[in-house]
């Protein structure tokens, strides 16, 4: 799968700086498969796993499943990077419980979600358009799907 063009936006720019001035030897990357901060230059890193629905990511797994478990060893990241993913999941807390469990102890998540009172997500439900942020398990076509195609 070929990966879509992300704009720049003030949200990359903000990770990227969080990235850039923390330390880790390992990092698990949920939802890499449109955007991956893989290019960040961390200290002391020596392992960098992306794990998404499809490919180009390391490991393939359907988060939409309601039988977590992350094909990952347990207490295995110092870091986890979770962003623009939780809104589209139907059970996110079952991501985050498996998180805690790879994360080491001491480890550090950096997740984020889209601004759901944001002016442009606003005018959309305005329009009538369900925004892909609102789309809580990535709704189907007729409902304002959020998914790629």
């Amino acid at each position: 799968m070929k990966r879509h063009l992300v704009r720049r936006s003030h949200r990359i720019h903000v990770t990227e700086k969080i990235l850039r001035n923390l330390k880790a030897r390992s990092v698990l990357e949920i939802g890499a498969g449109d955007y991956s901060f893989d290019y960040i230059d961390i200290q002391n890193l020596v392992q960098w796993v992306k794990i998404d629905f499809n490919p180009p990511s390391d490991v393939i797994y359907d988060f939409n499943n309601d039988e977590y478990h992350l094909p990952l060893k347990s207490k295995s990241f110092d870091l986890v990077v979770c962003t623009q993913v939780l809104e589209h999941l139907l059970w996110p807390q079952n991501l985050l419980i498996e998180v805690l469990r790879v994360l080491k102890n001491g480890g550090i998540l950096v997740v984020s979600v889209p601004n759901i009172v944001s002016l442009a997500y606003r005018i959309s439900w305005f329009l009538g358009r369900i925004p892909s942020c609102a789309a809580s398990g990535n709704l189907p076509d007729y409902m304002g799907s959020s998914a790629y195609k």
